[in-house]
């Protein structure tokens, strides 16, 4: 009910190629690498090697009852922590145990649940972001290593005056703990007169583009973010899914947004680097240009 209002009656098709297609993307992420090795910034030379992802962090909730940490072939290693199980109302306990996980995988229940404080508890996007940060750290998060971030709901969660700060408050979160070049993927909801002009730009070739309306709220939490629009999927051509229709107000699209600044543990790995915080003073900005 929710995806309809937001995106119309004909989205689902839409929604279920985007879910297949973050699928894969996530588990393309986690894929040991030829020369795979958990991230250590290198503080000298500003640059991190290339990691093993080992980290999956799901926020918002996902479509279907199957969770994505049992249904899919993930290999032995992955850590999930899966947002979701601080209490959902005022009055309700919190749910207690994890999805299933594939062999050799792991489930951590993160104790928040970010669409419950801003919708139940009318946390702001600070204190949603607080909160999740905290028990992300709790539940054993690390932010100098590889990390991949999902939210498959956050159009809705972004166009629900309920849950907005749910989603701005998962990017502060993300923005302060995912190491430098770790990505999120989820689904947006663009407007439909700029859908239709970025496709007259596009053309034919189709293709992942700049959106407008989502660069500067992901540019603020040091993401930069790129869209495509699911109804030009492989996965929507595999499910026969029709385009957006043209009462459609809004157009569901894949993103992949990709952390541009330092975590804060990265940060502290610098400050160990280059000697004790007191000896130090920033007066050319040096720590700043870091965040």
């Amino acid at each position: 009910a929710a995806a309809a209002s937001v995106y119309g009656e004909g989205a689902a098709p839409l929604l279920a190629a985007a879910g297949r297609a973050i699928d894969a993307a996530l588990v393309g992420s986690v894929a040991l690498p030829s020369d795979g090795q958990i991230i250590e910034y290198d503080a000298g030379k500003r640059r991190k090697p290339h990691e093993e992802v080992r980290q999956v962090v799901t926020l918002g909730g996902e479509r279907g009852d199957e969770k994505r940490p049992g249904r899919l072939p993930w290999p032995r290693g992955i850590v999930f922590y899966e947002e979701g199980f601080g209490p959902k109302a005022k009055d309700a306990p919190p749910r207690e145990e994890g999805s299933p996980a594939a062999p050799g995988c792991l489930v951590r229940p993160v104790r928040a649940d970010i669409r419950a404080l801003a919708a139940e508890w009318e946390a702001s996007e600070a204190g949603v972001a607080v909160a999740l940060t905290m028990e992300l750290e709790a539940a054993g998060f690390r932010g100098d290593r590889g990390s991949v971030w999902v939210m498959e709901r956050f159009g809705e969660m972004l166009e629900s005056e309920s849950t907005r700060a749910a989603a701005r408050g998962a990017l502060s979160a993300m923005s302060v703990l995912a190491a430098d070049g770790c990505t999120m993927v989820g689904v947006a909801a663009v407007e439909r007169d700029e859908h239709e002009r970025l496709a007259e730009r596009a053309g034919a070739a189709g293709g992942w583009r700049q959106v407008p309306s989502l660069a500067p709220l992901f540019g603020e939490h040091g993401l930069i973010v790129q869209a495509l629009p699911c109804e030009e999927l492989p996965e929507a051509q595999e499910l026969d899914a029709a385009g957006a229709g043209p009462d459609d107000v809004r157009v569901p699209y894949v993103f992949t947004a990709k952390q541009m600044r330092l975590s804060e543990a990265q940060v502290e790995a610098v400050h160990a680097a280059v000697g004790e915080a007191d000896d130090w003073a920033d007066e050319d900005g040096f720590e700043d240009n870091l965040r």
